[in-house]
């Protein structure tokens, strides 16, 4: 391996994002001798010294790398540059969610945030289908295989996804992690899901890493919402949905646009608008039902709280 220095420990340094520790640092840098320790050490102190990191004000041995490089907003910028974007709707019958009034510009977040089996991945392929003619378009799941997307795919009966040479219309890609890697800076992103792994409240870094990645484009990002389920005193299981997404109110911070999606006892769902910049769209609550094997919307009414 190669020798140690202060200037692979400042480029590996450079690399993080958060809160990092020595350990980390070791096990990536397989530092393990009493030399490089020493110069894991010595390192430290002078990028400490020299600002270019700082030190956990409680808790020892961790880091952060200080970042100095911003991007200076433009007082010329077009307020009219939003993105035409296309919602999901019901097809059938011509209801909707009501979100033709919500703006979307460059660079914006929208988090749909559902317990599992809440139609998270309907809304995530209807929103591609209806933007796959209009803008580059990509695709990310963790979930479906090669196989399943195809079935999938195949209950949009109504457009026609492949050009021709059979090739998608847009980008469907299978991913795990580190989506900032592999995102379209300047495309419609769709990510199904964002899993933050052991810590749920890291997924704010995540969604941070993914937003700096933007140029011209937007990431729609999935998340899971937590359920709790008991007995009431008539023998009946009854559930109730965790108030945010993973992460909590971390998940929801970046987002120009929040939708909450739940599954009702009757056997129906809902979307939430959690968060809009449209006066007199937060708050309201659509119930809806999914017809053709989870491909189409069907039935959008407004609920009355």
């Amino acid at each position: 391996m190669e020798k140690l220095t202060a200037g692979i420990i400042r480029d590996w340094a450079s690399g993080t994002v958060g809160w990092w520790t020595t350990r980390q640092l070791d096990e990536d840098l397989e530092v393990g001798s009493p030399e490089g320790k020493n110069v894991r050490r010595v390192s430290l102190h002078r990028m400490c010294q020299d600002g270019a990191i700082e030190k956990h004000p409680h808790q020892e041995g961790k880091y952060r790398y200080i970042r100095k490089d911003y991007h200076k907003l433009n007082p010329k910028a077009d307020p009219g540059n939003v993105l035409s974007l296309h919602w999901p709707y019901a097809r059938e019958d011509g209801t909707s969610f009501g979100l033709n009034r919500v703006k979307i510009y460059p660079k914006s977040v929208i988090v749909l945030a559902g317990v599992s089996n809440a139609c998270k991945t309907a809304w995530c392929l209807n929103f591609l289908v209806e933007n796959m003619e209009h803008h580059h378009c990509m695709y990310m799941t963790n979930e479906l295989s090669d196989e399943e997307f195809v079935d999938r795919m195949s209950n949009f009966e109504w457009a026609e996804l492949t050009n021709g040479d059979g090739e998608w219309k847009f980008d469907a890609v299978e991913h795990f992690e580190n989506y900032h890697d592999i995102l379209q800076p300047d495309a419609v992103n769709i990510i199904d899901y964002l899993d933050p792994g052991e810590n749920p409240y890291y997924i704010g870094v995540l969604i941070d890493q993914i937003r700096q990645k933007l140029n011209k484009g937007i990431a729609v990002i999935a998340i899971q919402k937590r359920i709790t389920s008991w007995i009431d005193k008539e023998g009946n299981k009854k559930y109730s949905y965790a108030e945010y997404g993973t992460g909590g109110q971390y998940s929801e911070h970046r987002a120009r646009l929040v939708l909450h999606f739940d599954p009702t006892e009757d056997h129906h769902y809902t979307m939430l608008i959690k968060k809009s910049k449209v006066y007199g769209l937060n708050g309201r609550r659509f119930k809806f039902d999914i017809i053709k094997n989870g491909s189409t919307f069907h039935h959008i009414e407004e609920m009355e709280e």
